[in-house]
């Protein structure tokens, strides 16, 4: 795992909601393991990576950027 503390709060955040990474999955149509990556930081997809910020309800650049995963251009 890359970044433990962007992880942990991601998914703080989804059991807050009651949701977890497979839910989640299901939710935005998207491969388990394509959410797992970005989450956990493996994968930097950005297009993925707003889709979860926007369930979350938070900003990319919260979440993600200021982790120093944000996906290389």
């Amino acid at each position: 795992m890359k970044n433990f503390e962007q992880a942990f709060r991601s998914k703080r955040l989804l059991a807050e909601m009651g949701e977890n990474i497979s839910s989640l999955a299901r939710k935005l149509k998207r491969p388990f393991g394509s959410v797992a990556n970005n989450i956990y930081g493996y994968r930097a997809n950005a297009k993925l990576r707003g889709e979860i910020a926007s369930f979350l309800g938070h900003p990319v650049k919260e979440l993600f950027e200021e982790m120093g995963l944000a996906p290389r251009r």
